[in-house]
């Protein structure tokens, strides 16, 4: 395959290296930007078939309302004027809204948590899949597996374990669940024996052991159309705010995890 030729967003010019020594054998790089601005300039300059774009570029909204995506933003303008170049999004960001987002808009390759992937082999073949005109998501494949693990627990001890692996702590579990301390700790207890875990793992090692789990049996399809999972933690926090929502309404505190459909 010939290189191709591309333009690389991105604001952080420490990542410039990764990225070079990951698409370099693919891609001839005609441009690095770190602004919306230089980003379509330099597309128009150099009609790139292919662009590498980092989801947030540090640009703050309009209403000075924090900081906006422009990376989506770009592959919007992208879309509309040259709808033939293929995008390729990396982002350390986990949120799978972003997914959605990009679905819509016809990006063709999406690396949610890209600074955790390590093996640039991984990052190389999402390009390699994206230039032979296919669509790719990184960067672990699930694609068949059933809730068998979770069948006794409760889906208000599942949202406990949940919500401790996004980093909440008890005090604010209890908060958002209306509930008290005891009551989460309880839970946690409660889980750790149904899923058959040390309860003399220290809580590192029991979240550790509660994080495979999920990997290895929960089916992602039923919240999207795809086959492969970005992250534990996009699987869980896009399970856990429906969930969360229907405990404080409909009063599920009883209610097994593997009725969930």
């Amino acid at each position: 395959m010939s290189k191709v030729i591309t333009v690389v967003v991105e604001d952080q010019p420490i990542v410039w290296d990764y990225i070079r020594s990951s698409i370099d054998e693919l891609c001839d790089i005609k441009a690095f930007c770190t602004t919306t601005k230089e980003a379509e300039l330099a597309i128009k300059e150099y009609k790139p078939e292919f662009v590498w774009l980092d989801c947030y570029l540090g640009e703050f909204a309009d209403n000075g309302q924090g900081v906006k995506n422009s990376g989506l933003q770009i592959a919007y303008w992208i879309k509309n004027h040259f709808p033939e170049i293929k995008i390729f999004l990396f982002t350390a960001s986990n949120e799978t809204l972003i997914l959605k987002q990009c679905e819509n808009l016809g990006v063709e390759g999406i690396a949610l948590s890209g600074k955790y992937i390590s093996d640039k082999e991984i990052v190389k073949e999402g390009v390699r899949t994206v230039l032979n005109g296919e669509k790719w998501v990184s960067p672990q494949v699930i694609e068949s597996f059933e809730l068998e693990d979770f069948n006794k627990v409760t889906i208000f001890e599942f949202s406990v374990l949940s919500s401790l692996v996004c980093g909440k702590n008890t005090n604010q579990i209890a908060e958002e669940m209306s509930t008290t301390r005891k009551m989460v700790n309880n839970s946690i207890y409660r889980a750790q024996q149904k899923l058959f875990i040390d309860p003399e793992l220290s809580r590192e090692e029991f979240l550790d052991m509660f994080k495979d789990k999920i990997m290895k049996s929960f089916d992602v399809s039923r919240f999207y159309n795809l086959t492969e999972i970005v992250s534990v933690n996009s699987l869980i926090q896009n399970c856990l705010e429906p969930i969360m929502a229907k405990l404080k309404d409909e009063k599920l505190e009883k209610k097994r995890i593997g009725s969930i459909r």
